[in-house]
């Protein structure tokens, strides 16, 4: 009776124990916003936060997750928990993905930072809002008008194979060129050009042109005081108006703009009205010249971002830049604590904590709180220089030259403080890729 007893009591203290560990654990988080499918066989990649663990492992937005951790996603009551999980665990995804002919794994690693919380930023995040300002200065981002949309009844995964209709009567050279660049860029995305039976069939419109203004000749008129003598009074104040006159000029503007649509080859003959799966547009206006041919790559780059599943769009700004990445995740209200490290990550293989103070960076300081620096932040945390200006390790892959960091350098000295022990870590930064848009 008395052994009985002895087992009954030790399932009992091991079922508290579990219980009680299970209620510690923290709650794990990977980026990804994601949506069953109407089949109920695959989750869909609706949203990826730069910089989370599903980001940098390499997901996409309009991914297909057929599997988790081995499991067929259609098998699960509840598919978007099992990717949730204890932060410090990891996850492992068999992913579908546009332009790719087979199913390949992906394994995320889940951190604790919420990722819906403002307060916390990713590297690229930070680097991105110290550059602009919080966004509200938009200075050093591309001015630029851009326009997508994308069809999204369509199974843009049957999309293989792509051709282009040439429509140019005023330059098909430059056509033929630019359509070269663009095809590079689809096949670079796993698409295959097929003029003998596409799926797709490609449409551009281009222009590159300027826009002057004479501005006419402007007449300033000025007010000073001079000293003058007069016989009465003696010395005394007197206006002198004085005119002068601004040279009239002309004020060149100059703009370019591309223009792509992804029609559906099988319906073009048959449909009343175009089939268009996809489209975007972009145009720029400088005050500098713009040679189309130049700049089509990155015009190109960046609308086929968004190809072909298409969640920003309209914007007026775009922002895209390298930065150093280390895994570090800070927190605004408290800049120096390390809020979280993402496993794998450089800082994680360096020896960095979640919870470690940070001292310095390459033997510069960092501000408390974000809150603490006035409204340049740009310029008081990375321009200015001081001792506070720690975080300038973000830019070493922009081709910006800071001190230290004049001179390339692989590694970076973090200085920390851990349960009171003060030790130096060398993390080796790997760069980075950061876009958004406004």
């Amino acid at each position: 009776m008395k052994k009985i007893f002895l087992i009954i009591l030790a399932v009992i203290l091991n079922v508290t124990l579990c219980l009680s560990q299970e209620g510690n654990t923290e709650n794990g988080y990977v980026g990804l916003q994601t949506k069953i499918s109407a089949n109920k066989k695959y989750l869909r990649v609706e949203y990826c936060w730069q910089g989370s663990p599903a980001d940098i492992a390499g997901l996409k937005i309009g991914d297909r997750i057929y599997r988790i951790d081995d499991k067929n996603v259609s098998d699960m009551d509840n598919p978007v928990s099992r990717i949730r999980g204890a932060a410090g665990t990891k996850v492992k995804l068999t992913i579908d993905r546009f332009g790719r002919t087979s199913f390949f794994d992906v394994v995320v690693p889940r951190i604790s930072i919420p990722f819906n919380d403002k307060n916390y930023a990713s590297e690229g995040n930070l680097m991105g809002m110290i550059l602009t300002n919080e966004y509200a200065e938009y200075t050093t981002m591309q001015k630029s008008a851009m326009a997508l949309l994308h069809d999204d009844t369509r199974d843009m995964h049957k999309y293989k194979t792509y051709d282009f209709e040439l429509t140019s009567s005023e330059d098909p050279l430059l056509e033929k060129k630019l359509l070269k660049e663009l095809g590079e860029q689809l096949d670079n995305k796993g698409m295959r050009r097929s003029q003998e039976n596409p799926d797709l069939i490609v449409l551009i419109r281009f222009f590159s042109g300027q826009k002057e203004q004479y501005v006419p000749p402007q007449q300033i008129v000025s007010t000073r005081v001079k000293s003058v003598y007069n016989w009465y009074w003696g010395v005394v104040p007197m206006p002198i108006t004085e005119s002068t006159t601004k040279e009239g000029y002309t004020d060149v503007t100059y703009l370019t703009s591309i223009s792509l649509k992804f029609l559906d080859a099988s319906e073009i003959a048959t449909s009343k009205t175009p089939p268009v799966i996809w489209s975007g547009s972009i145009s720029q206006t400088s005050k500098t010249k713009q040679i189309l041919l130049d700049n089509c790559g990155d015009y190109f780059a960046i609308l086929l971002f968004q190809f072909p599943e298409v969640w920003h769009q309209n914007s007026e700004y775009y922002f895209f830049k390298y930065y150093s990445y280390t895994g570090i995740w800070y927190n605004k209200s408290d800049l120096k604590n390390v809020s979280e490290v993402i496993p794998d990550s450089p800082a994680d293989k360096a020896g960095v904590k979640k919870g470690d103070k940070i001292i310095n960076i390459n033997g510069i300081g960092l501000f408390n709180k974000y809150s603490d620096v006035g409204a340049n932040k740009w310029g008081e945390m990375i321009v200015r220089g001081g001792g506070r200006s720690g975080l300038r390790y973000l830019y070493m892959h922009t081709g910006l030259v800071f001190k230290p960091y004049k001179k390339e350098t692989d590694v970076l000295k973090f200085k920390i403080k851990r349960n009171g022990e003060k030790m130096t870590l060398d993390v080796k930064p790997e760069k980075k890729f950061v876009f958004l848009m406004f």
